[in-house]
């Protein structure tokens, strides 16, 4: 492997082992502010359109399955039991229970 100083900083060996070193500038995680602004405006137009529950093309679960989904677990049903049984993650049950998504089903 050749190195190029216009291209990649300068390889450093340690103990007589090749180590990679990375740019000083890396790419920023996670999404830029246009992205971050284009979904913060999606889920606006989603909101104003009543795409809210079953309304919504990507729901996995409808009302009444929320309401037995927390039904059965104020009854004592475990959260994996209930991802098994409704076929979805364990998170969207945990979300479902603590009324962080389908917070308008009472």
């Amino acid at each position: 492997m050749s190195w190029n100083p216009l291209s990649q900083p300068m390889p450093i060996t340690i103990r007589g082992r090749l180590v990679r070193v990375l740019p000083e500038d890396p790419k920023p995680a996670g999404p830029t502010p246009e992205q971050l602004e284009q979904l913060a405006k999606a889920r606006a137009e989603a909101s104003a359109m009543g795409r809210k529950g079953e309304a919504n093309p990507q729901a996995k679960l409808t009302e009444q399955k929320v309401l037995s989904i927390r039904r059965r677990y104020a009854d004592g049903a475990r959260k994996s039991d209930l991802a098994r049984l409704y076929c979805v993650s364990e998170k969207l049950i945990f979300m479902v229970v603590r009324r962080h998504i389908w917070k308008h089903v009472i």
